[in-house]
């Protein structure tokens, strides 16, 4: 995304000072306004907890500054949300300064479609990097930066969502706030302390949307073709083209699951791991591998990067495809360097990625031409798969604490989806002893009605 705008400095400053650690906070007072324009057209009033500010100009951006003297590393954080429908940089300054007539520093803000960037000011404005991120929600957002002297971690809503090193880094400086051009925007909750400390991304995500939103997802692509209804994610895409939510996360050597039911069409339609590519001036392009079925019981596992060809494809009789109440559980297993596919409990195929993705940024949830989709569940979590328990009969085990944790039954079922038993409380010992070599499934129902948990184990 490319965005125009420009500062022009009026006015400074005043001061306020705390004790060591918190270098400055406001929760906005009634009548009590620390920040002061520096931008023309911006008018603001604080009031039950919060700052409000009107921006008049349809063109730029502009910045309301709170002077004090930051340090070489600091974070910094603030609440912003909109009472717009539509805006574009609502957010943070930090490091400001003064050239001519010119703002320096750093703008770190979101837009209404769920679009990020962070820039450099000076005598011209710099876009350092930007993206998209599931983590920018409607209504309220809490943004926050980390910088350690020339590197900056930004975060939307507690979680890691982009970060740059600067070349050219500015340092010290006060803090500011970015006000959308032709919007009104509030602000809470401003904290600047010396804490340094850099949270990764989250490596793990699961929904069964039981909440009736889709927080925590990137739904920009088409705007209002996903929608959560009667407990699902339903994703429509009317057109010829491929239709995709997201969630962001490190989800590198991840494994993942999701339950699906077709409920119109014949196009392709599963799960995904992405990895974002800057192109440059802003623009980003997505590199994914995605694991498809499809009405006629056809799967396809392709790669984007490679012109979207598929890489393994076929019919397998275990994939249900149909619509109507049928669902299918695919589940994409990672045994390094191979992804296992599996549909239905069943092996499907693999796909060797040693010299293919890495950087796994997101998982998203695909769907093609003119088809319909519910999304029961998903699930996603790093490393060798999470779901898998190895029992070796010679050289001892390796059970996934999933297994072992089990509460109550577990029904037991083959790799052709027969129930052949019943494992008590996680007694892993008892599939030992009692089952041939091969591998299981472990099913225990929530008292919702969806698969609490579907650890494979193998025996050998």
């Amino acid at each position: 995304m490319k965005l125009l705008h420009s500062v022009v400095v009026l006015s400074v400053f005043i001061t306020f000072n705390l004790s060591a650690g918190v270098l400055f906070q406001d929760n906005f007072p009634n009548g009590d306004n620390k920040w002061v324009p520096i931008s023309a057209g911006i008018s603001t009033s604080v009031a039950n907890g919060s700052l409000s500010a009107t921006n008049s100009s349809a063109t730029f951006f502009g910045l309301l500054q709170h002077d004090m003297t930051l340090p070489d590393s600091f974070s910094y954080s603030i609440n912003v949300s909109s009472s717009s429908s539509t805006y574009n940089l609502l957010g943070m300054a930090f490091c400001l300064g003064e050239s001519g007539t010119s703002a320096t520093g750093y703008v770190f803000g979101i837009s209404s479609t769920q679009q990020w960037l962070l820039e450099r000011l000076s005598s011209t404005v710099t876009m350092l990097t930007s993206g998209r991120s599931s983590q920018i929600l409607p209504g309220k957002n809490t943004l926050k930066v980390v910088k350690i002297k020339k590197s900056m971690t930004l975060y939307c809503n507690g979680e890691f969502i982009g970060a740059f090193t600067d070349t050219q880094a500015v340092n010290g400086g006060s803090i500011g706030l970015s006000v959308p051009p032709s919007a009104t925007v509030q602000f809470d909750n401003a904290l600047v302390s010396d804490s340094s400390a850099v949270k990764p991304a989250r490596t793990s995500f699961s929904d069964d949307f039981s909440d009736g939103n889709l927080d925590g997802w990137y739904t920009n692509d088409r705007p209002g073709m996903a929608v959560v209804s009667q407990g699902a994610a339903v994703l429509t895409n009317p057109s010829d083209t491929s239709h995709f939510i997201f969630a962001q996360g490190d989800f590198n050597k991840a494994s993942m699951r999701a339950i699906i039911r077709l409920v119109s069409g014949h196009s392709l339609y599963g799960v995904s791991f992405i990895h974002f590519k800057e192109l440059g001036d802003g623009y980003v392009s997505n590199q994914e591998i995605s694991f498809l079925i499809d009405s006629a019981r056809g799967f396809a596992i392709v790669n984007t990067d490679s012109g979207a060809r598929p890489l393994h494809q076929g019919l397998k009789s275990w994939i249900n495809g149909g619509s109507g109440t049928q669902t299918d559980t695919i589940d994409v297993y990672y045994r390094g360097p191979y992804y296992a596919l599996y549909i239905n409990k069943d092996s499907t195929s693999t796909l060797d990625t040693s010299a293919g993705l890495n950087d796994i940024q997101a998982i998203g949830v695909d769907v093609q031409d003119s088809t319909k989709i519910a999304l029961e569940y998903i699930s996603v979590n790093k490393g060798d798969s999470p779901f898998v328990s190895v029992i070796n009969r010679r050289t001892g085990n390796n059970v996934h604490p999933s297994t072992l944790s089990n509460s109550g039954i577990s029904v037991i079922y083959d790799v052709r989806g027969r129930k052949i038993g019943a494992l008590k409380k996680g007694d892993y010992k008892l599939l030992k002893s009692r089952f041939a070599s091969g591998t299981y499934f472990l099913v225990k129902k929530a008292p919702s009605g969806l698969i609490e948990s579907s650890p494979i184990v193998i025996i050998r």
